[in-house]
């Protein structure tokens, strides 16, 4: 979750960059040079990074380190989506936009690694929430049969923690 405004490049890049990862977890995307297919998911790197990574089989745990190909090599730049609320008619915004967007949109992840460095930092899984959907919960937040497991609400929230 990044709060900024629709206008804000840090904005635009997390969307770009999420929208390029997918929600598709392990699927075909095309063939390596010798006929074998490939198949893509987003691939953990040193240091906390991550990138769209090709994968030799359908489960995507063996990166095919044979190919030359990446990612961008089967995926293609989506349009630009900030949303529908958030459409303008201001050209020069949504020029400047769309460049962030394309940008952002290549299998390193470069640009939306950087948006998320801020924010690159490990914690458990298991939470004490003082403040939930507007309300407080239990007593004071920090009651044990009140706790959150953050892991959960991330991926069915398609934010991707560590």
């Amino acid at each position: 979750y990044i709060p900024r405004a629709i206008d804000d490049y840090d904005y635009i890049v997390a969307l770009a960059g999420l929208e390029y990862m997918t929600d598709n977890e392990c699927f075909g995307v095309g063939y390596d040079e010798q006929g074998g297919q490939l198949y893509a998911e987003v691939q953990p790197v040193r240091g906390g990074t991550f990138q769209m990574g090709l994968y030799s089989d359908e489960q995507c745990l063996y990166l095919n380190t044979q190919t030359t190909y990446t990612y961008d090599d089967f995926a293609e730049t989506s349009e630009l989506d900030l949303g529908s609320k958030d459409q303008t008619d201001d050209d020069a915004f949504r020029a400047q936009a769309y460049e962030y967007w394309e940008d952002t949109q290549e299998y390193t992840l470069t640009n939306l690694n950087t948006v998320y460095n801020t924010y690159r930092y490990c914690t458990s899984c298991v939470d004490y929430p003082t403040y939930q959907d507007g309300y407080f919960i239990g007593d004071d937040g920090e009651d044990d049969d009140d706790l959150i497991n953050q892991c959960w609400k991330f991926y069915s929230h398609d934010s991707f923690n560590c």
